[in-house]
């Protein structure tokens, strides 16, 4: 699909940006998100 000239269009249209982790990359992004996020919400006082 990322390398696909509908997904670029797409990608572009929107703002986004290829971020593809697979596998452990995955997870080790979303524990890092997790702490990110947690931290931030403390910080609001939501947590």
């Amino acid at each position: 699909m990322y390398e696909t000239d509908e997904w670029a269009e797409v990608r572009d249209r929107n703002g986004w940006v290829d971020i593809f982790n697979p596998g452990d990359d995955f997870e080790v992004f979303l524990v890092k998100q997790e702490t990110v996020i947690g931290d931030l919400m403390k910080k609001l006082g939501f947590l």
